[in-house]
């Protein structure tokens, strides 16, 4: 037997509500949570219902937080439900469908069921019956007041899905709203969570936000979503995606260096060439924009002095020189700790002059065989089309064929003035199609 929890007490004015209604006298009776668990009509005409009510009509209601899921009825206040299979009105309720709250799917009363449609806010917009037509229909103003309806529906369930009292009262969870002022009637339990002002709602954002147990603004982007498999829930995630790699793309500015690593933190999956393109196009709209900012004031207003700006072809290709640079250095990391973890011996960037031509180039690896000493050189190309340099297509074979020297200071195991035998130097290309990462 399921027993309800009457209060024994009398809150104020809301927590035993005495009001007229269409020639009806209503009393409500709340729990600790401003919960209507019991409501108590007399007299007059119920036009919701379309019928008349001589005898009092006592109502438990049964809810679960603060989603009302069933109504029983009674001729006398009841104070134990002996059958809770036996209810006047069930509600289904679902996943959210705005307003935090679990969406109401359809209501089963006396055997007649009504199907709940929402809009994005989780506004009751619509009910219709088992064949499918439309029985009801509203409007609703920013902070939840209908501003139109059609037709009859006798749920209580209006703004966000929220329980709604004749008297224009909307229960939030932990408290209640006036729909006429949007502001609420008691204070924040929660404290100054929303500023200063402890009765606002949502901080007066009632379109970017909620407030789904009467306790703190929840803004829409953080609100909890509907199935998060549903098309509609991921495609607004992937624009919601999208839109905030924009704003940090830009934010990352128009320093080549800043902007892969920003491409390449939201992008784990793209390869090198992709995270190139990515910074590429985020780098030349950065720079647009930053160019928009430079065009002079209209004549008479003052002129606020801005740095140059580099756009045109010139910034275009000294942008891609600045990104290519750039990856063939996240490319030779890759080779140097390949080497490294292999050979244990590696270092980077020592510059070797050709014995025959006399010209110098810089070998991006350098290492050693451990067992035989023998040099091992690695020259690191990001893209399978990047090619040699000039230099490179002349030193290149004649360290091949006739060797060469380190100059300058070189590095440990290849200091300034260390002769390398002819060697044939690696030119290493990532495969065709791997994701270089």
């Amino acid at each position: 037997m399921f027993t309800p929890q009457w209060p024994q007490y009398l809150c104020r004015w809301f927590c035993l509500l005495t009001l007229v209604f269409a020639q009806t006298t209503s009393s409500a009776s709340n729990d600790y949570r401003t919960r209507r668990i019991g409501i108590t009509e007399t007299g007059g005409a119920r036009a919701a219902e379309g019928g008349t009510l001589a005898e009092p009509k006592h109502t438990a209601v049964v809810f679960a937080g603060g989603l009302s899921l069933a109504e029983y009825e009674s001729a006398s206040p009841q104070t134990a439900i002996s059958n809770p299979q036996t209810t006047t009105v069930h509600y289904t309720r679902g996943p959210d469908m705005g307003g935090g709250v679990g969406g109401l799917l359809y209501t089963n009363r006396g055997g007649a069921t009504k199907f709940n449609l929402s809009n994005g806010r989780g506004d009751i917009v619509a009910q219709s019956d088992a064949s499918g037509a439309l029985t009801w229909t509203a409007s609703y103003e920013a902070y939840g007041k209908r501003t139109k309806e059609t037709g009859a529906n006798a749920d209580k369930q209006r703004a966000n899905t929220k329980d709604e009292d004749p008297t224009g009262l909307l229960n939030e969870g932990h408290r209640y709203r006036d729909l006429e002022t949007g502001a609420f009637i008691s204070r924040d339990p929660a404290g100054f969570v929303d500023g200063p002002n402890l009765y606002a709602y949502v901080k007066q954002n009632p379109w970017t936000a909620f407030d789904p147990e009467g306790l703190e603004y929840v803004p829409i982007l953080s609100a909890p979503s509907c199935d998060p498999s549903s098309p509609m829930a991921q495609a607004c995630a992937q624009a919601c995606v999208a839109l905030l790699k924009f704003i940090g793309g830009y934010a990352a500015g128009t320093n080549p260096r800043s902007q892969i690593q920003y491409q390449r933190n939201v992008n784990p999956g793209a390869s090198d060439d992709e995270v190139l393109e990515l910074a590429r196009r985020q780098t030349l709209i950065n720079e647009s924009v930053e160019g928009l900012a430079a065009v002079p004031h209209k004549k008479g207003r003052v002129e606020t002095p801005r740095p140059p700006v580099a756009t045109g072809k010139g910034a275009l290709e000294k942008s891609q020189v600045l990104v290519n640079k750039e990856s063939g250095e996240a490319w030779e990391n890759k080779i140097f700790e390949a080497r490294q973890s292999m050979k244990g011996n590696a270092v980077r960037q020592i510059t070797i002059k050709g014995n025959e031509t006399g010209k110098k180039t810089k070998i991006d690896v350098a290492s050693r065989d451990p067992k035989t000493g023998t040099p091992i050189l690695d020259e690191g190309k990001a893209s399978a089309s990047a090619p040699l340099t000039p230099n490179q297509k002349k030193v290149i074979p004649d360290i091949e064929k006739n060797g060469g020297v380190v100059v300058g200071r070189g590095k440990p195991g290849f200091e300034g003035g260390t002769v390398i035998p002819p060697t044939p130097v690696n030119i290493v290309r990532p495969p065709p199609g791997e994701k270089k990462r």
